[in-house]
């Protein structure tokens, strides 16, 4: 979706989990406090994000460690793609927990059935289901984003279907 509305509104997209990993793919700072927080994940001086995965998604104060660690690397790089565009679309599926809500002008939730959720988890991540069902326990529920975010947005199977009526909602905001 935030693909499409770039393409839309013509602003760049900033993808927190993709900046996330290539932090990781980097051996940067973030990666050295990660392997020191959990030294069970490190395997040639990188992180194994299948085993932090089941660590983290197994136990709420582990990811919240973890949390504490990635959620300032990952902003820093959020507030540099602002700073160089008159705006742009924040990708961030941990938008609120990790303060970056304070960058937004408006927010959209974008909000699936559990087992859309749970498909998509596992065929971009390659993990198994149960270990899609510990990464969906450990997120809010849809009253948490209904909340907090200006406009909700269904997505089914085949995603969301009209980009062109968000991107007005949007911007009349």
């Amino acid at each position: 979706m935030a693909r499409e509305l770039s393409k839309t509104l013509g602003y760049p997209v900033f993808d927190a989990d993709e900046v996330y990993k290539r932090l990781l793919a980097t051996g940067g700072e973030m990666t050295r406090q990660i392997i020191r927080a959990f030294p069970e994940c490190e395997e040639d001086g990188k992180v194994n994000r299948r085993i932090l995965g089941q660590i983290v998604f197994s136990n709420s104060e582990k990811k919240k460690l973890l949390e504490s660690i990635s959620h300032p690397c990952v902003a820093k790089e959020a507030d540099m793609l602002i700073a160089e565009n008159r705006g742009c679309i924040l990708d961030v599926p941990l938008l609120f927990e990790s303060g970056l809500d304070r960058l937004c002008t408006a927010t959209v939730g974008v909000v699936a059935a559990e087992d859309i959720i749970a498909d998509r988890i596992m065929s971009r991540d390659n993990i198994s289901q149960s270990d899609a069902a510990l990464r969906l326990a450990s997120q809010p529920n849809i009253e948490y984003y209904r909340a907090r975010c200006d406009i909700i947005v269904k997505n089914g199977k085949n995603g969301i279907e009209n980009i062109s009526e968000l991107a007005q909602k949007l911007t009349k905001i």
